[in-house]
């Protein structure tokens, strides 16, 4: 979810041993889409509980992400598979929730799944834990353009970052 390890800091054996696992930590919903090797579809994560969404062909994907959308796909383990929610099949005309998304302008957008909100500088991007390479470009879908605008994003907010709404 971070962009570098600048943050990664190094802890001893015993400290380490004491952390309790927990859950596996997936994909970033608005990033990569996923999927597995055994299966040919291919998947959109979105917050909450990490609900994917069925890109049902390329026509759809490209209308999405962009011509250059098999850039973004993840193959993932089959076991962490289990761990995702099945939502609804995506159309072409709206994008799935957590997108960031640059206008024609170059203004980012951030989409909940029923409206855009605008970054209002490239410190609220950053601060959100947002880069860059997962903004999408080139989107011919019109859906999230025609929403209703929701409130702009100023600076950090903790249900962008943790993908949890």
């Amino acid at each position: 979810w971070y962009k570098d390890f600048e943050g990664v800091r190094t802890i001893d054996t015993a400290t380490l041993t004491a952390i309790p696992l927990g859950a596996p930590v997936l994909t970033r919903p608005g990033t990569l889409m996923v999927k597995i090797q055994s299966d040919v579809r291919t998947f959109a994560v979105e917050p909450g509980s990490y609900t994917i969404r069925w890109i049902p062909d390329e026509t759809t994907a490209v209308a999405l992400y962009g011509p250059v959308w098999n850039k973004r796909v993840m193959d993932i383990e089959p076991t962490y598979f289990t761990r995702f929610t099945m939502g609804s099949n995506l159309t072409a005309n709206l994008h799935p929730a957590a997108s960031v998304i640059e206008d024609e302008d170059g203004a980012r957008w951030y989409f909940d799944g029923t409206m855009p909100r605008a970054f209002t500088s490239d410190e609220a991007f950053i601060a959100n834990k947002f880069q860059e390479k997962y903004v999408i470009k080139t989107p011919s879908s019109i859906g999230w353009k025609e929403a209703a605008q929701g409130s702009a994003i100023v600076g950090f907010e903790d249900g962008l970052f943790s993908g949890q709404r």
